[in-house]
């Protein structure tokens, strides 16, 4: 009987490990392959957590929030924004080496094993290139965060880090949003602009990585930026338009968006009056990881309930501990 009981169990557990082993779902790094949704539909990847380049910053900040250290990040296009700058310190702390984009040559000399990243971030022309080099996931260029860690958790085999992470985020997104439901901004409208270059503006819509958190917070925007934008998640304003964007709350996007315009605060078209008001970095909000949640809820919890000292540079340590648990 005790033989026979014996038998069962270790059949039984077999069993359950040939099931672990086998599940296409949640591979190991460096064992076996993964297709995910990339930009251009379905790819199928070898699963690895080690010779990664990341072709942005964004990205290899986003892979290095799942414990995984690519070699190498293409650098931002544009002016340094504060929240690249932080991220800039991140990266290179962990030993990514930060390099120009759109170099076939330097990834091709590095010989990964994967190439990951977003379009439009300077390695566009080179991508049939990089595929001779190593297999490639380009992400959709208007990103939901929750399916970029799910995609970067899959070919990486770090699925259960970024399970960890999205856990934290919600935590910290909960806990504002019940701060906002107690207070007078319960249900407020929540307007986002920006200048882009002379005479000209931008409005956001609701899709990048901000627009998801201000609606788990219960708060609104305006109909003119309730919907998706362009493909980018925005769309242009002329300035006599400027004033057709008032709400209860008015965030304006500072830094290398404006090309050195004016900020839309400063433009007499757009009435401020009785609204809250705020400068952000533009690469924090508009970007879409989870060290750019945290931001975020950083300026909000500051702009509507502290002192209005949203983050800088300075704050990217902090912040990135929220994001990694060290705090």
């Amino acid at each position: 009987m005790k033989a026979r009981l014996l038998t069962i169990v270790l059949a039984v557990a077999l069993s359950l490990a040939a099931c672990r082993t086998s599940s296409p779902s949640a591979p190991e790094p460096g064992g076996g392959t993964v297709t995910v949704t990339s930009a251009n539909g379905e790819v199928t990847v070898p699963v690895t957590d080690s010779r990664i380049w990341a072709l942005d910053y964004q990205t290899a900040l986003n892979l290095l929030a799942l414990g995984v250290v690519p070699g190498h990040a293409g650098k931002y296009g544009y002016d340094t924004d504060p929240f690249v700058s932080a991220a800039y310190t991140i990266l290179e702390k962990a030993g990514v080496e930060l390099v120009e984009p759109g170099k076939a040559e330097l990834v091709a000399a590095a010989g990964p094993e994967l190439v990951v990243g977003l379009p439009n971030t300077g390695s566009d022309t080179i991508i049939p290139q990089l595929r001779e080099i190593a297999p490639v996931v380009i992400l959709p260029g208007l990103p939901v965060l929750e399916d970029t860690l799910d995609t970067l958790g899959a070919i990486t085999g770090h699925r259960a880090e970024a399970t960890a992470v999205a856990r934290r985020l919600t935590t910290a997104r909960t806990g504002l949003a019940r701060r906002v439901k107690g207070s007078k901004f319960a249900g407020a409208a929540v307007s986002a602009l920006s200048a882009c270059g002379e005479n000209t503006f931008c409005v956001y819509g609701n899709a990048r990585g901000f627009g998801p958190i201000l609606t788990d917070l219960g708060l609104r925007r305006p109909a003119r930026q309730a919907l998706k934008g362009n493909e980018w998640g925005y769309e242009n304003l002329s300035p006599e338009n400027l004033g057709e964007h008032k709400a209860e709350i008015i965030i304006a996007f500072a830094g290398s968006v404006s090309f050195g315009a004016p900020s839309p605060f400063e433009n007499r078209l757009l009435d401020t009056s009785g609204s809250r008001t705020g400068e952000v970095d533009f690469s924090a909000w508009f970007g879409v990881g989870p060290l750019n949640q945290v931001w975020v809820l950083h300026d909000l919890d500051a702009l509507l309930f502290g002192d209005g000292r949203v983050a800088g540079a300075p704050e990217g340590p902090a912040l990135w501990a929220q994001v990694t648990g060290a705090s």
